[in-house]
């Protein structure tokens, strides 16, 4: 007996996008699709790095009409050759802070090493401008082999290295959050924070690098992931203010491995420094009266560039407000560095950090730029991010950053950002499990209207379950 051909308008029911069947996907379908998986401001999905080919989740139309690619290229790319446009004059003004690192490399194996003075002595003997070295002793190993160099050298090579690793980090990291090559490359050439660190002889480059190792362990949910992002973590304490928030993300989230590697590394750090100061094994104390010796003028000179909103209020005489805000945004945002996924948590931890920093200056807002990644489809929010920072030389004249009231917000734009993907993606679990019921009730209704099929009489039936005659 043969069976019976489909029903009719069983075809257009498998059609049906309502009845669960196969359909084309539109193009904001696939966005939305691939943003599930990888893209921006999800809570699900797979750890996986998106392919090159994936595209990025799309920003509302009403942005795109009016902030097209086109015109965030138009001025971006020129900021972008403004902001790097200094370069040029590097050598004349002897590359900036880099004098600090680089007398700090020449002066490896000296028992005071991490004291104020001998540093500053070394630049003025040299006619550079005095910069005191305030990280630990064994950081100034990483530029020992520069201190070999003719200074002018050195200086073009530290730019040059500084410059890969921002490149390095940006390939890297740009994986996660499913951004474009060309997107994510012209983001960072554009902000003004990540050009300053490098053009200025700074190591933020050398930072974002070690955030993006922390994001890739913690993604890969594994031991060794952990371990990995642990030690990135305890490498970037030559920086405490920095390290100090990954810290407590590795605490909420309760990978012990990884906190457990990162007092291993804080350990290995520790004997690097005994190492760089010739033995001396109490140069913490001698660091502790560097830094408080340190911060006191550095504020009054620098504290323009502050862009943290403690650091702001300091400056503007409300400290208490401040710490009672951040404290209390913290606390809220404490359990979304649990749930969130490794690298968004990552970007978050990043941003309350600079937050909360009493002493985070313009060019540390470079670890921003994995929340901003999170916030590309927010056009409107990410232009005036880009301008508060390109305009960062003007607050001389105000006497405090505006770029810091982008940064305090950066922190709820984030969790505004998830929370509405979260629950975009809810909405479409719901429809589509709604569609697969829709289907399964069609698939019955047409099973049960083909008549049985039984072969050569022996009583054997097809492979589909059919009733009988």
């Amino acid at each position: 007996m043969e069976l019976a051909g489909p029903a009719a308008g069983d075809e257009d029911q498998r059609a049906d996008p309502g009845h669960g069947g196969s359909r084309e996907v539109s193009p904001e379908d696939g966005s939305s699709a691939a943003g599930d998986e990888t893209g921006m401001g999800s809570l699900d999905g797979s750890h996986d790095a998106p392919r090159d080919s994936e595209e990025h989740p799309r920003a509302p139309a009403e942005q795109h009409r009016i902030l097209t690619d086109r015109r965030l290229r138009v001025w971006g790319i020129p900021l972008a050759v403004g902001l790097w446009w200094p370069l040029i004059g590097a050598v004349t003004l002897n590359f900036w802070d880099f004098d600090a690192f680089y007398s700090a490399g020449a002066l490896i194996g000296r028992f005071d090493l991490s004291r104020l003075a001998p540093v500053v002595a070394y630049e003025v003997d040299h006619g550079w401008l005095p910069t005191p070295f305030v990280n630990p002793p064994a950081y100034a190993l990483l530029y020992a082999p520069l201190a070999h160099l003719p200074y002018i050298v050195a200086g073009l090579l530290s730019l040059a290295i500084m410059t890969a690793l921002l490149l390095l980090a940006v390939e890297y990291g740009r994986r996660p959050f499913g951004l474009p090559r060309p997107l994510a490359f012209l983001g960072a050439l554009a902000w003004a924070p990540a050009a300053l660190g490098v053009v200025s002889g700074q190591t933020s480059a050398l930072s974002l690098c070690l955030v993006v190792a922390v994001m890739a362990g913690l993604g890969r949910s594994t031991p060794r992931g952990s371990v990995a992002a642990g030690l990135a973590v305890a490498a970037l304490a030559y920086k405490p203010q920095l390290a100090v928030p990954l810290l407590l993300l590795l605490l909420v989230r309760r990978d012990w491995r990884a906190l457990l590697a990162s007092m291993a590394g804080v350990g290995v750090l520790y004997l690097g420094s005994v190492a760089a100061t010739g033995g001396n094994w109490g140069w913490p104390a001698d660091w502790l009266a560097t830094i408080q010796a340190y911060a006191g003028p550095d504020f009054a000179q620098n504290g323009w560039q502050v862009v943290g909103l403690v650091g702001m209020a300091t400056r503007i005489g409300i400290p208490a407000a401040a710490y009672v805000a951040g404290g209390l945004l913290t606390i809220w945002l404490l359990p979304k560095l649990r749930s969130w996924r490794a690298h968004e948590a990552v970007a978050l931890a990043c941003a309350l950090g600079l937050m909360a920093s009493p002493h985070a200056l313009v060019y540390d807002a470079t670890l921003l730029l994995p929340a901003l990644a999170m916030l590309t489809s927010h056009r409107r929010e990410i232009v005036t991010l880009y301008l508060m920072a390109a305009i960062w030389p003007a607050a001389v004249l105000l006497g405090w950053q505006p770029l810091a009231i982008g940064v305090a917000a950066v922190p709820l734009m984030l969790a505004c950002v998830v929370q509405t993907s979260r629950g975009a993606r809810t909405g479409r679990s719901g429809a589509l499990a709604s569609n697969r019921e829709d289907s399964a009730r069609g698939s019955a209704l047409t099973f049960q209207s083909v008549p049985a099929c039984r072969s050569g009489g022996t009583g054997r039936r097809s492979g589909l379950k059919l009733r009988g005659p």
